[in-house]
Order: structure tokens, then C-alpha cells, then sequence
């Protein structure tokens, strides 16, 4: 099976998903930094395409899991914009994308993930 390889990568996808559904009480903040929540976003999907590159094969492209990887990170601000507790944010997604495009940033520095 095709995806079974992907396991890790499909277990922390499931775990971003439901971090971005679970219910948060209204005025509760973690820390008292100022956007702290795309800072969480970003380290998110960092982590989520850096377990991808550790199971993906050498030929696989990564242009095509970082386009899976932000609409992924669409859906759930989509999702997230019909829960009561919850809002959609413009800036959660970009986010998102920041933490994909920073891998692929630091793959040119690191030249051993071959992008």
C-alpha cells in the first residue's frame, strides 16, 4: 500500500487537525505574545514536511506534497470558519505556508534533503 509509507507523515496530519478543531476557551492564550498562535501554525507544518521528507523517496517531488500540504492547511481554516468556538484567519493559513516554504529554504542551505 502506497500510502502505509506515509504513516508518520498521516499521524501528525491527523494531530494538526485535531489541534485546530479542539475547543478554546474564549480569552485563553497560552503565552501573552501577540500572535503566538502562527508562530504555533508555522512550527506545525515545519514539522508536519519535515516528517514528510524523512519517509518520502529520493525522485518524489516536493512541489507536490508542499501544493497537498497548503490546501490541507486551507481546508482546516475552512472547517475552522464553521466551528462556533473556533475562527478562520487569513494569516493562520499564509502561516502555514511559511512553515512549508521554510523547509524548502533550509534545503538549500542543508543540500542532503535534495529538493
Amino acid at each position: 500500500m502506497k500510502y502505509f509509507r506515509y504513516k508518520k507523515t498521516l499521524i501528525w496530519a491527523f494531530i494538526i487537525l485535531i489541534l485546530c478543531i479542539i475547543p478554546i476557551p474564549e480569552n485563553k492564550s497560552a503565552t501573552n505574545i501577540p500572535q503566538a498562535d502562527k508562530l504555533v501554525h508555522l512550527f506545525l507544518y515545519l514539522i508536519l514536511t519535515i516528517i514528510y521528507l524523512t519517509e518520502r523517496k529520493q525522485n518524489e517531488k516536493f512541489i507536490y506534497a508542499a501544493i497537498i500540504f497548503s490546501i490541507f492547511g486551507l481546508i482546516i481554516e475552512i472547517i475552522q470558519y464553521f466551528i462556533p468556538y473556533r475562527s478562520a484567519e487569513l494569516k493562520d493559513w499564509l502561516a502555514d505556508i511559511l512553515g512549508i516554504i521554510s523547509v524548502w529554504a533550509i534545503s538549500k542551505i542543508n543540500k542532503k534533503w535534495n529538493l
